[in-house]
């Protein structure tokens, strides 16, 4: 597919539209290049650019019809997750907790063939205290959608050692 003009060569596809004349990604490998992109084969590889204050963006996923991506980037040295439009609009995607424990880390999975839904998840390490075997991760696998919030699918703490989640709510 290329690269995005003036980027170094180099570029990840991560997902493509239902009639397959839609390709979504980023740069991931290209040194130069911190945006997420669309490809037509009308248009080839645009930019979409970048979420407000944002300085990276990537592409995870699109809708069926090639119109919405979803995706995060950083902003304010943080890491943001984003639904983008045709035409070029941000929406800030809102995961279920926002947490002060600096072992966070959160993704937009896929979203929906309408483009309305979005699916994500968070994982957070709680660190009480140096030992690493007293570690415990919580997982929240969410869903948002603009007009109905968020809502929680499963969430869950594993503790150290432990490859089941207990908890579920």
């Amino acid at each position: 597919l290329g690269s995005l003009p003036g980027a170094v060569l180099g570029s990840e596809a991560s997902a493509v539209s239902a009639d397959g004349t839609v390709v979504v990604g980023d740069c991931a490998s290209a040194a130069s290049c911190s945006e997420g992109w669309r490809w037509t084969p009308a248009t080839g590889m645009v930019g979409i650019g970048f979420p407000a204050g944002g300085t990276t963006s990537a592409a995870t996923d699109v809708s069926a019809d090639g119109a919405r991506i979803v995706g995060s980037g950083l902003v304010g040295g943080s890491q943001a997750l984003f639904r983008w439009s045709l035409g070029g609009s941000f929406e800030t995607v809102e995961p279920p907790f926002h947490a002060v424990y600096p072992e966070l880390s959160r993704s937009v999975v896929a979203i929906s063939a309408d483009g309305e839904v979005v699916l994500g998840y968070q994982r957070l390490d709680y660190w009480p205290d140096p030992s690493p075997s007293t570690d415990v991760q919580v997982s929240r696998y969410w869903t948002w959608g603009s007009s109905a919030g968020v809502s929680i699918l499963m969430s869950g703490a594993t503790p150290p050692g432990s490859d089941r989640v207990s908890g579920l709510s």
